[in-house]
């Protein structure tokens, strides 16, 4: 490594090596619910001979949980050696739960239920345990026979002991409930070190209300000043197949609705093109996110055996990109933002929301509604971003 390394990329090194960083980094993209429902699903495909994951999501949702389960393990590896250290010297530096009234933590409405009265108190335990059942290695050796038998259509119960699989599933939902109260315990004593400090005055009644009045943030909140990390977020949200696949069945939906805004055959035309020109936005925008990864982003996909490499290839490629486009996905923004004004888009994506909320069809609404103004939030922030990028290239171009 070069001598004149900056400040940031150390600290950045340090951020990637620390295991208290990636528990952080975990349970703040999923809830620990959500971490529980994604292994449930998983657990339960896996099971599956045939009809594994393809019911519940796109291959890639499980890819990437799988990729953030290990790093998970790893640092549940580092956290448990750690300990049995300071242990050994007879020390401990766990930060215990507090009785109520006696200290700032406070306990979530989500928890960890699995955990017996020791492990509450010693959360470590079960990291202990977790190790002792499977090493390291035997762990990860479990994960990828349980994402083959996800993806694949082979059950997991072909693949190991039949006196294994119960503690495995047992072990990995404990060790979520485990890593969790470590995370909410050390977020706390960060917090309670901040709040004893010279600068921990009582909160002003604005401070209070600005934080009782606020709203977690959206994918759109960005896609006007940092375009490129809200393409990023969006993808994360929602992989390239996902997207493409609810555009087509909101196109379609909308083609059949009678209710809908597009009962002109001139109106369906003109929606169809837009789909298209959507489409072809969209796949440009996942080429962009593509290049502008930072290196060693997508190392993970090496570390997987040949056949899931094969077969991971396969997911989230651009369908409709020509090979020049691909080579230049800058031009698709230009080409679309010459025939598409944002006001007539926003308007497009409301009546194509509409369409699917109202289409009923033998008196049973067709499309699932939970994910529908998510997904609205999505098309329109990808669009807003590519949108914001488009004016960046072009203000650059006429600067040179």
């Amino acid at each position: 490594m070069e001598e004149n390394i900056t400040a940031e990329v150390q600290a950045a090194a340090q951020k990637n090596y620390d295991p208290y960083w990636v528990l952080k980094d975990f349970f703040e993209f999923f809830s620990l619910n959500g971490a529980r429902e994604e292994l449930h699903r998983w657990l339960e495909a896996a099971f599956k001979a045939e009809h594994g994951w393809k019911q519940y999501s796109s291959p890639g949702n499980l890819l990437f949980f799988y990729d953030r389960l290990l790093l998970l393990i790893d640092a549940a590896y580092d956290l448990s050696s750690v300990k049995s250290e300071k242990q050994e010297e007879g020390t401990d530096s766990i930060v215990m739960p507090k009785p109520a009234g006696q200290g700032k933590i406070q306990l979530p409405k989500i928890l960890p239920c699995l955990l017996q009265k020791e492990e509450w108190s010693n959360p470590y335990l079960v990291l202990t345990a977790f190790f002792e059942f499977y090493d390291l290695d035997n762990w990860n050796t479990s994960l990828h026979q349980l994402l083959h038998a996800g993806l694949a259509n082979e059950s997991f119960v072909n693949m190991t002991e039949p006196e294994m699989l119960l503690p495995v599933c047992m072990h990995l939902q404990k060790l979520l409930d485990a890593t969790y109260l470590i995370f909410l315990l050390e977020c706390d004593s960060q917090k309670e070190g901040e709040d004893d400090g010279e600068n921990g005055d009582e909160e002003s009644a604005e401070e209070k209300l600005n934080k009782r009045f606020s709203k977690m943030p959206r994918l759109m909140d960005g896609a006007i000043e940092e375009p490129y990390k809200c393409v990023a977020n969006a993808f994360i949200t929602f992989s390239l197949d996902d997207i493409c696949d609810v555009l087509k069945q909101w196109l379609m939906i909308a083609m059949r609705n009678e209710l809908s805004a597009y009962d002109k055959a001139s109106d369906r035309t003109d929606l169809m093109d837009f789909c298209d020109a959507l489409q072809e936005l969209i796949e440009a925008l996942q080429v962009i996110n593509e290049k502008d990864k930072p290196p060693g982003s997508n190392d993970w996909k090496d570390r997987l055996p040949q056949d899931l490499r094969e077969a991971a290839k396969k997911f989230d490629q651009p369908e409709l990109l020509t090979e020049e486009q691909t080579e230049n996905p800058m031009m698709v923004l230009k080409e679309f933002f010459e025939m598409f004004t944002m006001d007539y888009v926003r308007v497009e994506l409301w009546d194509l929301l509409d369409s699917a909320i109202s289409y009923e069809e033998e008196g049973k609404r067709y499309v699932a509604g939970h994910n529908l103004l998510l997904t609205h939030d999505c098309l329109l922030c990808l669009v807003q971003a590519a949108y914001s990028i488009n004016n960046i290239e072009n203000n650059a171009s006429d600067n040179k």
